[in-house]
């Protein structure tokens, strides 16, 4: 029962990773598939492939096997500049409560992006 729903959980997100990209080798019954899958459906515990060429196979579920491939991931992350502070003062709730700390009641606040106390 676990084996199975493992495998309907990962077909389940094959399509989703199939519009990513990411390129994918198919093999049915230890067979490689040299073909696009474009579409999968369910039938009990068979699945039918659709690929891109407009064929279709059926199998049994436990024979079927997409492998994607390695994930690009992420190639730079861009620093936004720093914006000076402008003095926006928050409860801990995250709530605006304005720019006079002296306005305030005693408690918790977060201004400039660090918390601070006020007695």
């Amino acid at each position: 029962m676990k084996k199975q729903l493992t495998t309907t959980m990962a077909l389940i997100a094959i399509p989703l990773a199939v519009l990513a990209d990411s390129g994918q080798t198919v093999s049915v019954n230890g067979t490689t598939v040299n073909k696009t899958v474009k579409e999968i459906t369910f039938s009990g515990t068979d699945v039918a492939l659709s690929f891109t060429d407009g064929t279709t196979q059926t199998a049994d579920m436990s024979t079927v096997n997409i492998a994607f491939g390695t994930a690009t991931g992420i190639k730079a992350v861009s620093k936004d500049a720093q914006h000076p502070a402008d003095d926006r003062i928050y409860s801990i709730s995250g709530q605006y409560m304005g720019k006079d700390k002296n306005k305030l009641p005693k408690g918790i606040y977060i201004i400039n992006g660090k918390k601070e106390i006020k007695k």
